[in-house]
């Protein structure tokens, strides 16, 4: 049986000219037998190569490394597989310490093992070519999706008091990388969406929203019932209908995405954002001056990185 390390120097094909991101991560998962691709190196200066660059290196090697680490092991079958070392963590930097005790390396292996048992399990149920798939067959939003991963989430943490949620968090991210996973704020924000409404049923029509809405109603405010006023105002109210994007403007968020740079509209839409805040109904007036304004400031189009689901 051959044993090495998770470390291999490859040659861009050139198919990686069409790659997005998330196409070039699951090739480099596939040459690391199933480990969690890190970012690519030059295998001449050691220098980084982000994954939107590799389509500038077809023909040339790179240098693919797993992170966390590990072995391949060449079976006497003539498969393989990826198996991380015991104590491989999650974080960027080693912790290992020399002189380290029985007893704490085997509390470390243990920690260890949990998070990586969980995270593995959480990417494969979740990720964005499993949401593509229910948007595209069952015609609905995956924010109920997102509730769900938000959920198992917090009740690991709760069963697994030893786990730091920073760490739970990276850990989802690396693990999901080359597996169409999500961004660690994705799953901060999941367990935000969780911790917020912790007793929702899939008829709730909060999950008519979409996952950005979520986060913006979460960044919005961290007043309860102010973030109460505005997800109903998005419901039901005022604010039923309008873009994401509209939706941060109405709410003071990402001045900076404001179209043609209008500050104008988007300072006189506060006193709209305050009296929703406060659960005061806006009169009709009030309502068709906001529409106005929101037309003079139109959401831009949600624009989806290419996703290869086949």
């Amino acid at each position: 049986m051959k044993i090495e390390p998770a470390i291999k120097e490859v040659i861009v094909p050139s198919d990686a000219l069409k790659w997005p991101e998330d196409r070039a991560q699951e090739w480099a998962k596939g040459i690391l037998v199933g480990g969690p691709p890190d970012v690519p190196e030059d295998p001449r200066t050691g220098n980084k190569i982000e994954w939107k660059q590799l389509k500038s290196w077809i023909g040339k090697k790179i240098r693919i490394r797993a992170r966390p680490k590990g072995l391949i092991i060449y079976l006497d079958d003539g498969s393989k597989r990826f198996v991380a070392g015991d104590t491989a963590s999650s974080k960027k930097t080693s912790s290992h310490k020399l002189n380290i005790s029985t007893k704490e390396m085997r509390k470390r292996t243990d920690l260890e093992s949990r998070i990586r048992e969980f995270t593995k399990n959480e990417t494969n149920i979740y990720n964005k070519k499993i949401t593509k798939e229910i948007r595209l067959t069952q015609k609905k939003t995956t924010t109920y999706e997102f509730w769900e991963s938000g959920k198992r989430i917090r009740d690991f943490l709760k069963s697994n008091e030893d786990v730091n949620q920073d760490t739970i968090w990276a850990a989802l991210e690396q693990w999901g990388r080359g597996n169409y996973g999500y961004k660690v704020q994705w799953f901060r924000y999941a367990t935000y969406f969780f911790d917020w409404r912790p007793e929702l049923k899939p008829e709730n029509p909060i999950f008519l929203l979409s996952e950005t809405r979520i986060m913006n109603l979460i960044r919005a405010s961290k007043i309860p019932q102010e973030r109460d006023n505005l997800l109903e105002a998005c419901i039901s109210g005022p604010l039923k209908g309008i873009g994401d994007s509209q939706f941060k403007w109405v709410t003071g968020q990402s001045s900076g995405t404001v179209p043609d740079g209008n500050m104008n509209l988007f300072n006189q839409m506060k006193k709209f954002d305050l009296k929703i805040r406060e659960e005061k109904k806006l009169s009709e007036d009030e309502k068709t001056e906001l529409f106005m304004m929101l037309s003079k400031i139109r959401d831009e189009p949600r624009k989806e990185e290419p996703l290869d689901i086949s």
